[in-house]
């Protein structure tokens, strides 16, 4: 989306550059939603919404010369409700986040954390967002919940993957 209301990720990240932001931050952060295709769906492009569009994001910072950067997940998966940002089913949801886990640990060594959407919001019990929870309003579990308790733990972060340079550098 190039506006009025909204701006891709995309051209927000190249403008940021444009005005020189670039010695500024340590790391960049998009939000991987899924929608409704899994994480191994390889398709990307400026007019797509899904995982694999974190790379993108990717190419903006390694055209504009931050190749050594980080690049978080500030908020990321699927939605187990009808929502804005598709819907799959929990069996799905939990399924496919582990998958992402475990695509970004194996093809991406410059992402930093990726941070699910949400644990339990404070919102009402009929908000979309809810979907993405690993609580159910009463407070208990989720599939997906369920899931990311069950699974391992992951591999602990490798500060040498990616190094930042300081700005006097």
């Amino acid at each position: 989306e190039a506006g009025p209301d909204n701006v891709s990720d995309l051209l927000y990240l190249q403008q940021l550059y444009d005005l020189g932001a670039a010695p500024y931050f340590d790391a960049a952060a998009g939000k991987p939603y899924g929608f409704t295709t899994g994480p191994d769906d390889r398709q990307a492009g400026a007019d797509l919404l899904n995982f694999s569009r974190f790379g993108l994001l990717r190419q903006v910072m390694e055209r504009n010369g931050d190749g050594h950067k980080l690049l978080w997940g500030s908020n990321f998966g699927w939605n187990a409700r009808a929502s804005p940002w598709g819907q799959v089913t929990p069996e799905q949801q939990a399924a496919y986040t582990q998958r992402a886990y475990q695509r970004a640990e194996q093809e991406w060594p410059w992402a930093g954390p990726l941070a699910l959407e949400t644990g339990r919001p404070d919102l009402p019990e009929a908000d979309p967002r809810w979907g993405f929870a690993l609580f159910d309003p009463a407070g208990a579990p989720t599939a997906l919940g369920r899931a990311i308790a069950a699974a391992p733990a992951p591999a602990a972060a490798q500060p040498s993957r990616c190094t930042a340079r300081s700005s006097g550098s």
